[in-house]
């Protein structure tokens, strides 16, 4: 729910070309972490 509203209020101040390259960072960072658990990087 945080980040859809978090998302939202960032769509409507940055360009598109910035949420989109937002967007794919933070699905990067969240499937290495599914790949490699935290535990790993302690």
């Amino acid at each position: 729910l945080a980040g859809t509203w978090l998302g939202m209020k960032l769509y409507g101040r940055l360009d598109e070309a910035s949420f989109r390259k937002i967007v794919l960072i933070l699905l990067l960072l969240s499937g290495i972490f599914l790949v490699f658990p935290v535990s790993i990087f302690r």
